[in-house]
């Protein structure tokens, strides 16, 4: 009686869950063998992108920062390129614990600042983050 009613609970705990799987290989194992319907996480959308050259005498600075968690360990880099799409520079920095955001926003104040020092006023920043991307589209055009 007891064991129907565990196997009846566990199979109405699919009904339940309104998540997706994002489980190990040894729990999909035990909940394969439970009986439990899987639900799958359905596939990324993949956008084609194509990178642009920066016009002459600009430099063109493509950014990205990740975080390995929720804050979890961090970094984030970029790359320089000239008009002929030729590398510059670059940089790649390792952060302790942040979110991926933090990481985002540090690669594009690492830039700006670095570029800065170097002398280079003419900068094109491209940047993955569709939020990081608005924001200072906002904030630049309240710049006097």
């Amino acid at each position: 009686m007891a064991i129907t009613l565990v196997w009846h609970t566990i199979g109405e705990s699919y009904n339940v869950g309104s998540g997706t799987i994002r489980n190990s290989l040894k729990e999909l194992g035990i909940l394969k063998c439970l009986n439990i319907k899987l639900k799958p996480s359905k596939a990324p959308k993949i956008v084609e992108v194509f990178w642009q050259v920066p016009l002459v005498g600009w430099l063109k600075i493509n950014i990205d920062g990740a975080a390995y968690g929720c804050p979890g360990l961090a970094g984030y880099g970029g790359i320089f390129r000239i008009s002929r799409g030729f590398f510059k520079r670059g940089f790649a920095i390792s952060i302790s614990k942040a979110y991926a955001f933090e990481a985002e926003l540090a690669a594009v104040i690492h830039a700006i600042f670095y570029a800065w020092d170097l002398g280079w006023k003419n900068l094109w920043l491209e940047s993955d983050s569709a939020y990081l991307v608005s924001i200072l589209k906002f904030s630049s055009l309240s710049i006097p």
